[in-house]
């Protein structure tokens, strides 16, 4: 992005890194922004895994169960099994995502099968 940037002739300048990024091909500053790069994605990184971690440890000890369900698969099922339902009329009628209509659907019918 910051190169796509550069080539349009608009310099970048961070101020708590005190870095200026211009069109100019200054090896140094293309080495420092690379290098901000890498360690903002270790860091990244580190955060997520430690994110996981924690969760793990949670649902051990019993503590995180996630988001409560607001509607119960069945009601879904039972909407999509009406005439004529499709996933987006369904959704729309039960108030809920399409992705969710569609999940529920497509757990439903492998355990049909």
């Amino acid at each position: 992005m910051v190169e796509d940037l550069n080539a349009r002739g608009i310099s970048i300048h961070f101020h708590k890194e005190n870095l200026t990024f211009t069109n100019s091909e200054d090896s140094i500053k293309k080495l420092m922004f690379q290098l901000l790069g890498s360690f903002a994605e270790f860091e990244r990184s580190l955060i997520r895994e430690r994110q996981r971690e924690g969760i793990a440890k949670a649902k051990q000890a019993g503590k995180y169960k996630g988001r409560k369900k607001t509607i119960d698969n069945r009601s879904i099922i039972e909407a999509m099994s009406k005439d004529g339902a499709s996933y987006r009329k369904t959704a729309k009628a039960l108030n809920i995502s399409l992705s969710t209509v569609q999940r529920v659907m497509k757990e439903h019918q492998y355990l049909k099968n």
